[in-house]
């Protein structure tokens, strides 16, 4: 779909060019740079799951603007949701982290990364821990795969540093998976002091500094009279593990947000007159243990389904009822329901398992926090009873 926009509103700028005896502007244009950000996203956002070489692993919404009454593509924009940020740091056996990774090491193997990106990954993906599961996929050559990614930045205008401060960030990501704790005292110490340098190198900070960072937990608390007391005490080595793998996280996430952002700059241009959206939906997948973030997918991917199958349905219906179709009437389904998913407002807070989350998350452990998941899920017509770590 994308590929055949961008065929057509290359050949319609071509024949306006023509017709007013002006030169068609040269590279890429606006649709091309479109289509073009699509391996990069795929590159950073999707992976190989046990049942998909080629998972995505986020949701996105493409809008395509037009010239009013032309097929001429003048601008667009993507807004992206709900990247699974755990697959940084965890995979199950058989799955693979996010494609940019291996492509990354398999660059690195053939000389293609230079700065300290390059040094930063070793030839052998299986060498890190965050990509140790498994590190190839069947009919997929990792350093071509590489060469599209970096082709797909230069179309969007990416290029020198800026290109060389992406990979860095990735890089920074992958190392951190290698730093490893150990008990010291009441607290932790870092025992790989090689990838900790690298990793702060790269993030462009001090080791010592992010060493501490880690190891320790800083807390602004209240205390007597309304004075605010800050609070530092020492992590365990399990404590600290947790937040580097916070940290991995939050920064692939960011390195991924803005990447949409500095693709949207490059085509974002148009006053929005008219437009064709695509989504694409995030992956759906139902594995023996489904994770935290993956019931959510699962469960935003059901609705948009149910909501897109119900909207076709009752405009089926409508139409059928204008024209006096006789089968009108066998249109089984509940326009009440998906009218009340549309209307978020309109329904109770049991509906919504998010708010209940977030009240029960700031009070309470863990167990509550899977006691309130139960209960919401019991409760809810719109959440499947499917099996969850929950």
């Amino acid at each position: 779909m994308l590929h055949y926009l961008a065929v057509v509103s290359k050949r319609q700028s071509a024949r306006d060019a023509k017709l007013k005896g002006t030169t068609q502007h040269s590279g890429p244009t606006i649709a091309e740079r479109m289509v073009a950000s699509n391996p990069l996203l795929e590159a950073f956002g999707n992976a190989k799951t046990l049942r998909n070489d080629n998972s995505s692993r986020f949701g996105k919404f493409t809008r395509f603007d037009f010239e009013r009454n032309s097929s001429t593509i003048n601008g667009g924009h993507i807004e992206n949701l709900l990247l699974e940020k755990v697959r940084v740091v965890e995979q199950s056996s058989g799955e693979r982290n996010y494609h940019i990774f291996y492509q990354l090491c398999a660059a690195a193997k053939n000389g293609k990364l230079p700065g300290q990106a390059g040094k930063a990954f070793t030839p052998d993906a299986s060498s890190h821990v965050y990509s140790k599961t498994c590190t190839s996929v069947d009919d997929m050559d990792d350093a071509e795969e590489f060469d599209a990614t970096v082709a797909a930045l230069d179309a969007l205008g990416v290029k020198g540093a800026e290109l060389e401060a992406i990979f860095r960030a990735a890089a920074a990501v992958y190392v951190l998976g290698d730093v490893e704790f150990a008990e010291d005292g009441d607290g932790s110490r870092v025992t790989t002091q090689a990838p900790l340098d690298t990793a702060a190198s790269l993030l462009g900070v001090d080791s010592a500094k992010l060493a501490q960072a880690l190891c320790t937990r800083v807390r602004d608390v209240a205390g007597e009279g309304g004075v605010r007391d800050i609070v530092t005490t020492q992590n365990t080595p399990e404590e600290a593990s947790t937040l580097r793998h916070a940290l991995a996280k939050a920064t692939f996430s960011r390195l991924f947000d803005w990447l949409v952002q500095r693709a949207n700059k490059a085509f974002d241009k148009s006053d929005q007159s008219q437009f064709i959206g695509i989504l694409d939906i995030f992956g759906f997948e139902d594995m023996a243990t489904n994770g935290f973030e993956q019931v959510f997918i699962n469960t935003t991917n059901e609705q948009l389904q149910k909501v897109f199958n119900d909207l076709v349905f009752e405009a089926e219906a409508e139409e059928y009822t204008r024209e006096g179709a006789d089968s009108a009437s066998s249109l089984d389904f509940n326009v009440t329901r998906s009218r009340r998913w549309r209307r978020r407002d309109a329904m109770t807070p049991s509906t919504w398992p998010s708010e209940s989350l977030d009240g029960v998350c700031a009070t309470q452990a863990s167990t509550g926090t899977r006691r309130v998941f139960r209960t919401t899920r019991r409760a809810s017509s719109y959440l499947p009873k499917g099996r969850s770590v929950f």
